[in-house]
Protein backbone atom coordinates (compact mmCIF):
# COMPACT_ATOMS: atom_id res chain seq x y z
CA UNK A 1 0.00 0.00 0.00
CA UNK A 2 1.08 3.39 -0.86
CA UNK A 3 1.09 5.79 2.00
CA UNK A 4 -0.31 9.68 2.08
CA UNK A 5 3.64 11.41 1.96
CA UNK A 6 4.73 8.75 -1.61
CA UNK A 7 1.30 9.98 -3.00
CA UNK A 8 1.95 13.40 -2.38
CA UNK A 9 5.45 13.35 -3.63
CA UNK A 10 4.50 11.91 -6.60
CA UNK A 11 1.83 14.48 -7.31
CA UNK A 12 4.27 17.51 -6.43
CA UNK A 13 6.85 15.80 -8.72
CA UNK A 14 4.40 14.94 -11.79
CA UNK A 15 3.36 18.94 -10.76
CA UNK A 16 6.76 19.98 -11.28
CA UNK A 17 6.99 17.99 -14.62
CA UNK A 18 4.54 19.74 -15.96
CA UNK A 19 5.74 23.08 -15.01
CA UNK A 20 9.03 22.17 -16.51
CA UNK A 21 8.12 20.81 -19.57
CA UNK A 22 6.00 23.94 -20.11
CA UNK A 23 8.49 26.06 -19.60
CA UNK A 24 11.02 23.91 -21.80
CA UNK A 25 8.83 24.10 -24.49
CA UNK A 26 8.15 27.13 -23.70
CA UNK A 27 4.08 26.83 -24.64
CA UNK A 28 1.88 29.85 -25.28
CA UNK A 29 0.45 31.01 -21.36
CA UNK A 30 -2.66 29.36 -20.22
CA UNK A 31 -3.98 28.46 -17.00
CA UNK A 32 -1.58 26.38 -14.53
CA UNK A 33 -3.34 22.98 -14.83
CA UNK A 34 -3.33 20.19 -12.90
CA UNK A 35 -1.42 17.21 -11.92
CA UNK A 36 -1.97 14.03 -14.74
CA UNK A 37 -4.91 15.92 -15.77
CA UNK A 38 -3.31 19.46 -16.94
CA UNK A 39 -5.93 21.89 -18.02
CA UNK A 40 -8.99 19.02 -18.45
CA UNK A 41 -11.06 20.85 -15.80
CA UNK A 42 -9.96 23.92 -17.41
CA UNK A 43 -11.38 23.50 -21.00
CA UNK A 44 -14.71 25.58 -21.11
CA UNK A 45 -18.17 23.97 -22.14
CA UNK A 46 -20.05 27.31 -21.83
CA UNK A 47 -19.77 29.32 -24.90
CA UNK A 48 -15.60 28.70 -24.79
CA UNK A 49 -14.84 31.50 -27.27
CA UNK A 50 -16.38 34.47 -24.97
CA UNK A 51 -14.58 32.30 -22.30
CA UNK A 52 -11.11 32.21 -24.10
CA UNK A 53 -11.55 36.02 -25.10
CA UNK A 54 -11.32 36.58 -22.19
CA UNK A 55 -8.47 34.91 -21.15
CA UNK A 56 -6.43 36.67 -24.21
CA UNK A 57 -6.94 39.21 -21.56
CA UNK A 58 -5.91 38.14 -18.70
CA UNK A 59 -2.63 36.63 -20.12
CA UNK A 60 -2.37 39.67 -22.40
CA UNK A 61 -1.65 37.43 -25.18
CA UNK A 62 -3.48 36.40 -28.56
CA UNK A 63 -2.14 32.92 -28.75
CA UNK A 64 -2.92 30.67 -25.55
CA UNK A 65 -2.67 27.01 -24.82
CA UNK A 66 -4.05 24.15 -22.74
CA UNK A 67 -2.59 20.70 -21.60
CA UNK A 68 -4.77 17.86 -21.38
CA UNK A 69 -3.71 13.95 -21.39
CA UNK A 70 -3.06 12.84 -24.90
CA UNK A 71 -3.17 16.82 -26.64
CA UNK A 72 -2.68 19.77 -26.41
CA UNK A 73 -4.71 22.90 -27.61
CA UNK A 74 -3.70 26.00 -29.10
CA UNK A 75 -6.03 28.71 -29.15
CA UNK A 76 -5.59 31.45 -31.57
CA UNK A 77 -7.64 35.06 -30.64
CA UNK A 78 -6.02 37.34 -33.03
CA UNK A 79 -6.98 37.56 -37.10
CA UNK A 80 -3.25 38.54 -37.67
CA UNK A 81 -2.18 35.21 -35.84
CA UNK A 82 -4.66 32.93 -37.74
CA UNK A 83 -3.83 33.90 -40.91
CA UNK A 84 0.44 33.70 -39.91
CA UNK A 85 -0.38 30.09 -39.29
CA UNK A 86 -3.14 28.87 -41.02
CA UNK A 87 -2.71 30.87 -44.42
CA UNK A 88 0.95 31.51 -44.49
CA UNK A 89 1.47 27.96 -43.08
CA UNK A 90 -0.93 26.43 -44.59
CA UNK A 91 1.26 23.11 -45.38
CA UNK A 92 1.50 22.63 -41.62
CA UNK A 93 -2.14 23.41 -40.52
CA UNK A 94 -4.68 22.45 -42.85
CA UNK A 95 -5.23 19.08 -41.83
CA UNK A 96 -8.27 17.91 -39.03
CA UNK A 97 -8.08 16.35 -35.31
CA UNK A 98 -9.01 12.69 -35.77
CA UNK A 99 -10.51 12.68 -32.32
CA UNK A 100 -11.65 9.26 -30.52
CA UNK A 101 -15.25 9.98 -30.79
CA UNK A 102 -15.11 11.61 -34.63
CA UNK A 103 -12.77 8.17 -35.90
CA UNK A 104 -15.46 6.37 -33.72
CA UNK A 105 -18.92 8.02 -35.32
CA UNK A 106 -16.93 7.99 -38.83
CA UNK A 107 -17.55 11.55 -39.68
CA UNK A 108 -13.66 11.48 -41.09
CA UNK A 109 -15.69 11.00 -44.49
CA UNK A 110 -17.29 14.27 -44.19
CA UNK A 111 -15.14 16.52 -46.56
CA UNK A 112 -15.18 19.12 -43.78
CA UNK A 113 -13.68 16.80 -40.93
CA UNK A 114 -10.93 14.90 -43.79
CA UNK A 115 -7.41 15.61 -43.60
CA UNK A 116 -5.78 17.58 -46.05
CA UNK A 117 -4.83 14.74 -48.83
CA UNK A 118 -5.57 13.81 -52.47
CA UNK A 119 -9.14 12.52 -51.33
CA UNK A 120 -10.31 15.94 -49.87
CA UNK A 121 -8.44 18.11 -53.08
CA UNK A 122 -10.20 15.80 -55.31
CA UNK A 123 -13.60 16.55 -53.76
CA UNK A 124 -13.09 20.00 -52.84
CA UNK A 125 -11.89 20.68 -56.98
CA UNK A 126 -15.40 18.85 -58.11
CA UNK A 127 -17.42 21.05 -55.68
CA UNK A 128 -15.34 24.31 -56.83
CA UNK A 129 -15.75 23.76 -60.55
CA UNK A 130 -20.21 23.40 -59.74
CA UNK A 131 -20.18 26.47 -57.72
CA UNK A 132 -17.29 28.92 -59.31
CA UNK A 133 -18.51 32.32 -60.67
CA UNK A 134 -19.42 31.08 -63.97
CA UNK A 135 -21.15 28.12 -63.68
CA UNK A 136 -23.30 28.83 -60.54
CA UNK A 137 -25.97 30.24 -62.33
CA UNK A 138 -28.07 26.81 -61.45
CA UNK A 139 -27.43 27.18 -57.68
CA UNK A 140 -28.83 30.65 -58.16
CA UNK A 141 -32.02 29.29 -59.76
CA UNK A 142 -32.58 27.35 -57.20
CA UNK A 143 -31.74 29.46 -54.53
CA UNK A 144 -34.15 31.88 -56.18
CA UNK A 145 -37.40 29.61 -56.10
CA UNK A 146 -36.28 28.27 -52.69
CA UNK A 147 -36.58 31.63 -51.34
CA UNK A 148 -40.00 32.47 -52.53
CA UNK A 149 -40.92 29.22 -51.38
CA UNK A 150 -40.42 30.00 -47.68
CA UNK A 151 -42.26 33.95 -48.30
CA UNK A 152 -45.31 30.87 -49.16
CA UNK A 153 -44.21 29.17 -46.16
CA UNK A 154 -43.97 31.99 -43.75
CA UNK A 155 -47.97 33.56 -44.96
CA UNK A 156 -49.58 31.47 -42.42
CA UNK A 157 -46.77 29.16 -40.29
CA UNK A 158 -46.47 29.01 -36.27
CA UNK A 159 -42.89 27.82 -36.89
CA UNK A 160 -40.54 29.96 -38.77
CA UNK A 161 -37.31 28.19 -37.52
CA UNK A 162 -38.70 24.69 -38.83
CA UNK A 163 -39.77 26.76 -42.23
CA UNK A 164 -36.18 28.01 -42.03
CA UNK A 165 -35.11 24.74 -41.87
CA UNK A 166 -36.94 23.62 -44.66
CA UNK A 167 -35.93 26.45 -46.66
CA UNK A 168 -32.15 25.49 -46.49
CA UNK A 169 -32.85 21.84 -47.43
CA UNK A 170 -35.23 23.13 -50.20
CA UNK A 171 -31.99 25.16 -51.52
CA UNK A 172 -29.49 22.32 -51.63
CA UNK A 173 -31.61 19.01 -52.24
CA UNK A 174 -33.34 20.82 -55.47
CA UNK A 175 -30.49 21.67 -57.00
CA UNK A 176 -28.43 18.73 -56.33
CA UNK A 177 -30.93 16.18 -56.99
CA UNK A 178 -34.25 18.02 -57.81
CA UNK A 179 -35.64 17.16 -54.72
CA UNK A 180 -38.39 18.83 -53.21
CA UNK A 181 -38.87 18.78 -49.61
CA UNK A 182 -42.15 19.46 -49.14
CA UNK A 183 -43.39 19.12 -45.21
CA UNK A 184 -41.12 19.59 -41.87
CA UNK A 185 -40.87 15.63 -41.47
CA UNK A 186 -39.22 15.32 -45.12
CA UNK A 187 -36.53 11.95 -44.50
CA UNK A 188 -33.51 14.51 -46.06
CA UNK A 189 -34.32 17.07 -43.43
CA UNK A 190 -34.62 15.04 -40.78
CA UNK A 191 -31.80 12.80 -41.49
CA UNK A 192 -29.89 16.12 -41.36
CA UNK A 193 -31.05 17.30 -37.90
CA UNK A 194 -30.89 14.30 -36.28
CA UNK A 195 -27.24 13.85 -37.16
CA UNK A 196 -25.95 17.58 -36.19
CA UNK A 197 -27.81 17.19 -33.07
CA UNK A 198 -25.75 14.10 -31.97
CA UNK A 199 -22.56 15.28 -33.69
CA UNK A 200 -23.01 18.19 -31.10
CA UNK A 201 -24.05 15.83 -28.13
CA UNK A 202 -21.30 14.04 -28.32
CA UNK A 203 -18.79 16.32 -29.06
CA UNK A 204 -19.12 18.80 -26.23
CA UNK A 205 -17.49 15.71 -23.96
CA UNK A 206 -14.76 14.58 -27.07
CA UNK A 207 -11.81 15.44 -25.25
CA UNK A 208 -12.60 13.52 -22.08
CA UNK A 209 -11.92 10.27 -24.09
CA UNK A 210 -8.76 11.03 -25.77
CA UNK A 211 -7.70 12.31 -22.42
CA UNK A 212 -8.90 9.16 -20.69
CA UNK A 213 -8.07 6.78 -23.66
CA UNK A 214 -8.68 3.65 -21.34
CA UNK A 215 -12.81 4.53 -21.54
CA UNK A 216 -12.62 3.34 -25.45
CA UNK A 217 -12.17 -0.38 -23.98
CA UNK A 218 -14.76 0.46 -20.96
CA UNK A 219 -18.66 -0.87 -21.08
CA UNK A 220 -20.75 2.15 -21.82
CA UNK A 221 -22.23 1.83 -18.18
CA UNK A 222 -18.72 2.79 -16.78
CA UNK A 223 -18.22 6.34 -15.31
CA UNK A 224 -17.41 8.62 -18.29
CA UNK A 225 -18.07 5.62 -20.73
CA UNK A 226 -21.70 6.76 -21.36
CA UNK A 227 -20.79 8.58 -24.67
CA UNK A 228 -20.40 4.77 -26.47
CA UNK A 229 -24.54 4.82 -27.13
CA UNK A 230 -24.82 8.12 -28.85
CA UNK A 231 -21.43 7.47 -30.45
CA UNK A 232 -23.10 3.91 -32.16
CA UNK A 233 -26.30 5.95 -32.84
CA UNK A 234 -24.52 8.58 -33.95
CA UNK A 235 -22.05 6.59 -36.67
CA UNK A 236 -25.50 4.93 -37.52
CA UNK A 237 -26.68 8.75 -38.65
CA UNK A 238 -23.88 9.07 -40.13
CA UNK A 239 -23.33 6.40 -42.38
CA UNK A 240 -27.40 6.95 -43.44
CA UNK A 241 -26.25 10.80 -44.11
CA UNK A 242 -23.07 9.44 -46.68
CA UNK A 243 -25.09 7.12 -48.45
CA UNK A 244 -29.00 9.31 -48.70
CA UNK A 245 -28.51 9.98 -51.13
CA UNK A 246 -24.76 11.25 -51.85
CA UNK A 247 -21.41 12.30 -50.78
CA UNK A 248 -22.03 16.03 -51.90
CA UNK A 249 -25.35 16.61 -50.80
CA UNK A 250 -24.91 14.53 -47.42
CA UNK A 251 -21.61 16.79 -46.97
CA UNK A 252 -23.70 19.99 -47.77
CA UNK A 253 -26.73 18.93 -45.63
CA UNK A 254 -24.68 18.22 -43.18
CA UNK A 255 -23.15 21.26 -43.08
CA UNK A 256 -24.28 24.07 -45.74
CA UNK A 257 -27.90 23.89 -44.47
CA UNK A 258 -27.01 23.90 -40.67
CA UNK A 259 -24.95 26.81 -41.02
CA UNK A 260 -27.70 28.66 -43.10
CA UNK A 261 -30.25 27.91 -41.01
CA UNK A 262 -28.34 29.68 -38.09
CA UNK A 263 -28.21 32.59 -39.65
CA UNK A 264 -31.19 32.93 -41.16
CA UNK A 265 -32.72 31.93 -37.70
CA UNK A 266 -30.15 35.19 -36.50
CA UNK A 267 -31.24 37.60 -38.74
CA UNK A 268 -35.28 36.96 -37.58
CA UNK A 269 -34.02 37.62 -34.03
CA UNK A 270 -31.62 40.74 -34.81
CA UNK A 271 -34.34 42.48 -36.74
CA UNK A 272 -36.76 41.91 -33.90
CA UNK A 273 -34.09 43.16 -31.22
CA UNK A 274 -33.04 46.05 -33.80
CA UNK A 275 -36.29 47.01 -35.32
CA UNK A 276 -35.06 50.24 -35.76
CA UNK A 277 -32.69 48.39 -38.54
CA UNK A 278 -35.64 46.45 -39.65
CA UNK A 279 -37.67 49.86 -41.04
CA UNK A 280 -34.46 51.12 -42.32
CA UNK A 281 -33.77 48.34 -44.18
CA UNK A 282 -37.46 48.17 -45.46
CA UNK A 283 -36.99 51.45 -46.75
CA UNK A 284 -33.76 50.77 -48.75
CA UNK A 285 -35.25 48.00 -50.38
CA UNK A 286 -38.45 49.91 -51.37
CA UNK A 287 -36.56 52.54 -52.87
CA UNK A 288 -34.73 49.98 -55.49
CA UNK A 289 -37.46 47.28 -55.93
CA UNK A 290 -40.65 49.80 -55.93
CA UNK A 291 -43.04 46.77 -54.98
CA UNK A 292 -41.57 43.86 -56.64
CA UNK A 293 -39.78 41.07 -55.17
CA UNK A 294 -35.62 40.87 -55.09
CA UNK A 295 -33.73 38.55 -56.99
CA UNK A 296 -30.01 37.71 -57.89
CA UNK A 297 -29.88 40.71 -60.60
CA UNK A 298 -30.74 43.07 -57.44
CA UNK A 299 -27.41 41.70 -55.46
CA UNK A 300 -24.76 44.56 -54.56
CA UNK A 301 -27.92 47.20 -55.57
CA UNK A 302 -29.03 47.39 -51.98
CA UNK A 303 -25.75 48.20 -49.91
CA UNK A 304 -28.04 48.44 -46.49
CA UNK A 305 -28.85 44.70 -46.76
CA UNK A 306 -25.82 43.72 -47.78
CA UNK A 307 -24.71 45.56 -44.25
CA UNK A 308 -26.82 43.52 -42.46
CA UNK A 309 -25.92 40.10 -44.07
CA UNK A 310 -22.18 40.93 -43.30
CA UNK A 311 -23.17 42.02 -38.95
CA UNK A 312 -25.30 39.52 -39.16
CA UNK A 313 -22.72 37.01 -39.80
CA UNK A 314 -20.33 38.91 -37.95
CA UNK A 315 -22.25 39.57 -34.18
CA UNK A 316 -23.28 36.24 -33.71
CA UNK A 317 -20.29 33.94 -36.06
CA UNK A 318 -22.39 30.83 -37.12
CA UNK A 319 -19.06 28.74 -35.90
CA UNK A 320 -17.87 30.70 -33.34
CA UNK A 321 -14.85 28.61 -33.39
CA UNK A 322 -14.36 27.45 -36.48
CA UNK A 323 -13.54 24.06 -37.34
CA UNK A 324 -10.29 22.96 -35.22
CA UNK A 325 -7.12 22.87 -37.61
CA UNK A 326 -4.13 20.31 -36.31
CA UNK A 327 -0.59 21.03 -36.56
CA UNK A 328 1.13 17.89 -38.83
CA UNK A 329 5.17 18.77 -37.05
CA UNK A 330 6.47 20.64 -34.40
CA UNK A 331 6.56 24.36 -35.14
CA UNK A 332 7.65 27.94 -33.55
CA UNK A 333 5.64 31.14 -33.43
CA UNK A 334 6.21 34.37 -31.75
CA UNK A 335 8.96 32.87 -29.49
CA UNK A 336 6.66 30.44 -28.59
CA UNK A 337 6.54 26.56 -29.45
CA UNK A 338 3.63 24.36 -30.47
CA UNK A 339 4.11 21.05 -30.52
CA UNK A 340 2.99 18.64 -33.86
CA UNK A 341 0.12 17.02 -32.84
CA UNK A 342 -1.39 20.28 -31.50
CA UNK A 343 -4.99 21.33 -31.67
CA UNK A 344 -5.46 25.12 -33.31
CA UNK A 345 -8.59 26.86 -32.65
CA UNK A 346 -9.12 30.14 -34.15
CA UNK A 347 -11.48 32.20 -32.14
CA UNK A 348 -13.94 32.95 -34.78
CA UNK A 349 -16.06 34.89 -32.36
CA UNK A 350 -12.90 36.84 -30.76
CA UNK A 351 -12.16 37.74 -34.31
CA UNK A 352 -15.42 39.21 -35.59
CA UNK A 353 -15.56 41.00 -32.14
CA UNK A 354 -12.33 43.11 -32.80
CA UNK A 355 -12.90 46.63 -31.67
CA UNK A 356 -9.77 47.41 -33.93
CA UNK A 357 -11.03 45.91 -37.22
CA UNK A 358 -15.17 46.43 -36.66
CA UNK A 359 -14.70 49.35 -34.57
CA UNK A 360 -16.89 50.15 -31.17
CA UNK A 361 -20.15 48.42 -29.41
CA UNK A 362 -19.29 45.36 -31.07
CA UNK A 363 -22.01 43.40 -28.93
CA UNK A 364 -24.59 45.17 -30.49
CA UNK A 365 -26.33 44.80 -34.04
CA UNK A 366 -24.89 47.51 -36.15
CA UNK A 367 -24.88 47.09 -40.24
CA UNK A 368 -23.55 50.88 -40.41
CA UNK A 369 -20.08 49.59 -39.96
CA UNK A 370 -20.13 48.06 -43.24
CA UNK A 371 -21.40 51.06 -44.97
CA UNK A 372 -18.46 53.96 -46.23
CA UNK A 373 -19.40 57.47 -45.73
CA UNK A 374 -21.68 57.84 -48.80
CA UNK A 375 -23.99 55.04 -48.04
CA UNK A 376 -22.19 52.25 -50.21
CA UNK A 377 -21.01 48.89 -49.09
CA UNK A 378 -17.72 48.93 -47.61
CA UNK A 379 -16.26 45.55 -49.16
CA UNK A 380 -12.43 46.49 -47.82
CA UNK A 381 -13.53 45.23 -44.31
CA UNK A 382 -12.52 41.77 -43.83
CA UNK A 383 -15.18 39.13 -43.45
CA UNK A 384 -12.83 36.04 -43.73
CA UNK A 385 -13.40 34.66 -39.99
CA UNK A 386 -16.89 33.78 -41.22
CA UNK A 387 -16.13 31.53 -43.70
CA UNK A 388 -12.23 29.44 -42.58
CA UNK A 389 -9.11 30.39 -43.16
CA UNK A 390 -6.31 29.42 -45.26
CA UNK A 391 -6.73 26.25 -47.44
CA UNK A 392 -9.99 24.97 -45.45
CA UNK A 393 -11.97 28.33 -46.50
CA UNK A 394 -15.86 27.01 -47.29
CA UNK A 395 -15.81 26.24 -50.64
CA UNK A 396 -19.80 27.74 -50.59
CA UNK A 397 -19.03 30.83 -49.59
CA UNK A 398 -20.19 32.71 -52.29
CA UNK A 399 -24.01 31.39 -53.19
CA UNK A 400 -24.34 30.57 -49.22
CA UNK A 401 -23.96 34.80 -48.53
CA UNK A 402 -25.89 35.19 -51.51
CA UNK A 403 -29.00 33.25 -50.34
CA UNK A 404 -29.12 34.59 -47.43
CA UNK A 405 -28.52 38.05 -48.81
CA UNK A 406 -31.81 36.83 -51.52
CA UNK A 407 -34.20 35.39 -48.32
CA UNK A 408 -33.36 38.45 -46.43
CA UNK A 409 -33.98 41.06 -48.74
CA UNK A 410 -37.32 38.94 -49.77
CA UNK A 411 -38.28 38.38 -46.13
CA UNK A 412 -38.33 42.64 -45.34
CA UNK A 413 -39.91 43.28 -49.23
CA UNK A 414 -43.33 41.61 -47.69
CA UNK A 415 -43.20 40.60 -44.32
CA UNK A 416 -42.77 43.08 -40.84
CA UNK A 417 -41.21 40.57 -38.13
CA UNK A 418 -42.81 41.38 -34.95
CA UNK A 419 -44.47 40.40 -31.60
CA UNK A 420 -41.23 38.76 -31.05
CA UNK A 421 -41.57 36.33 -27.52
CA UNK A 422 -38.95 33.62 -25.58
CA UNK A 423 -39.57 30.15 -25.34
CA UNK A 424 -41.46 31.06 -22.19
CA UNK A 425 -44.27 33.79 -23.85
CA UNK A 426 -41.97 36.54 -22.77
CA UNK A 427 -40.69 39.87 -24.62
CA UNK A 428 -37.60 39.45 -26.01
CA UNK A 429 -35.14 41.04 -23.81
CA UNK A 430 -31.86 41.87 -25.52
CA UNK A 431 -29.95 41.40 -22.19
CA UNK A 432 -31.27 38.19 -21.64
CA UNK A 433 -30.40 36.59 -25.29
CA UNK A 434 -28.33 33.26 -25.23
CA UNK A 435 -26.85 31.82 -28.08
CA UNK A 436 -26.15 27.66 -27.96
CA UNK A 437 -22.73 26.29 -26.95
CA UNK A 438 -22.16 23.63 -30.08
CA UNK A 439 -19.83 23.94 -32.90
CA UNK A 440 -22.89 25.73 -35.23
CA UNK A 441 -24.11 27.99 -32.36
CA UNK A 442 -27.65 28.73 -32.39
CA UNK A 443 -30.14 31.79 -31.65
CA UNK A 444 -32.49 30.67 -28.75
CA UNK A 445 -36.04 29.65 -30.14
CA UNK A 446 -38.35 32.34 -30.25
CA UNK A 447 -41.72 32.95 -31.47
CA UNK A 448 -42.72 36.02 -33.32
CA UNK A 449 -45.06 37.00 -36.29
CA UNK A 450 -44.65 36.96 -39.84
CA UNK A 451 -46.91 39.95 -40.66
CA UNK A 452 -48.20 40.99 -44.32
CA UNK A 453 -46.47 44.52 -44.82
CA UNK A 454 -48.98 47.59 -45.63
CA UNK A 455 -50.22 47.58 -49.53
CA UNK A 456 -48.27 44.01 -49.72
CA UNK A 457 -51.00 41.41 -50.86
CA UNK A 458 -50.72 37.86 -51.01
CA UNK A 459 -50.66 37.77 -54.66
CA UNK A 460 -47.90 39.14 -55.42
CA UNK A 461 -45.62 36.04 -53.28
CA UNK A 462 -48.23 33.22 -54.84
CA UNK A 463 -47.78 34.56 -58.30
CA UNK A 464 -44.15 34.83 -57.89
CA UNK A 465 -44.57 30.64 -56.88
CA UNK A 466 -46.78 30.35 -60.08
CA UNK A 467 -44.10 32.20 -62.06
Amino acid sequence: MFDTTSILVTLVLVTVSISLYRKKEKLPPGPRGLPVIGNALDVPLKHPWKVYARWAKKYNSDILSLRIPGATLVILNKHSVILDLFSKRARLYSDRPQSTIFQSLGVSRLMVFQNYDDRWKSYRKAFKHEFEDDTRDGSRVHGLVAARRLLQRLLNTKNHEDEMRLTAADAILSQTYGIKPSKGDDSYVHLADETMTILADVGRGGFVVDALPFLKWMPSWFPGAGYKTKVAKGAELVDQAIKTPFEVVKSEMVGGADTTVAQLRSFTLAMLLYPEVQKKAQKAIDSVLHGRLPDFSDYGSIPYIEAIVMENLRWQPMTPLGVFHVLNEDDTYAGYTIPKGSICIPNVWAVLHDESIYGPDVEEFIPERFLRKDGTFNADISMEAAFGFGRRTCPGRVIAKEFVWLAAASILSVFDICDGRDANGQPLDRNKIEYSSEMISFAPNIKCTFKLRPGVSESIIHNAIDD
